[in-house]
């Protein structure tokens, strides 16, 4: 009974890092096509571990590409960069507090951009969003 309590754990616990990446990557991607590729990719994720587990799809007919994404996902993508997923999510607490106790927060100055300019902050955030789906891709080639 103990081993029933524990998956079901572990399983809740990926579904929810798995909303948090989705969260922390849209915030981090600011250029629409790379938005629409995380959440395809997080979709997928999602959709794929939800089948396993509700026993829609069995793994022993689901093509080796596919449930080696979902593992290494899972199992070593997010853990890995689990840690950025909590640091997103304590700023935007404190930012949060500190808006309802009325702090104003100083914003760094930026030069003015152009409409299509690209800025390095964006080019970071785009780096580290797409960092973790790029990791589960390339390491498929060991399945």
């Amino acid at each position: 009974m103990r081993l029933f309590w524990f998956w079901w754990v572990v399983y809740t616990l990926m579904i929810v890092m798995d909303v948090v990446f989705w969260v922390a990557a849209m915030h981090l991607t600011k250029r629409r096509l790379w938005r629409v590729l995380v959440r395809v990719f997080v979709a997928g994720q999602l959709a794929a571990h939800l089948a396993f587990v509700g026993e829609l799809v069995s793994p022993a007919h689901t093509p080796k590409t596919v449930l080696g994404a979902v593992i290494i996902w899972h199992f070593g993508g997010l853990p890995v960069f689990l840690p950025l997923g909590i640091l997103f999510a304590s700023v935007q607490i404190v930012r949060a507090a500190a808006r309802l106790n009325g702090t104003r927060w100083s914003r760094p100055v930026a030069a003015p951009a152009g409409a299509n300019s690209r800025t390095r902050r964006d080019f970071i955030g785009t780096c580290a969003a797409l960092a973790p789906p790029l990791f589960t891709i390339c390491n498929l080639n060991s399945f």
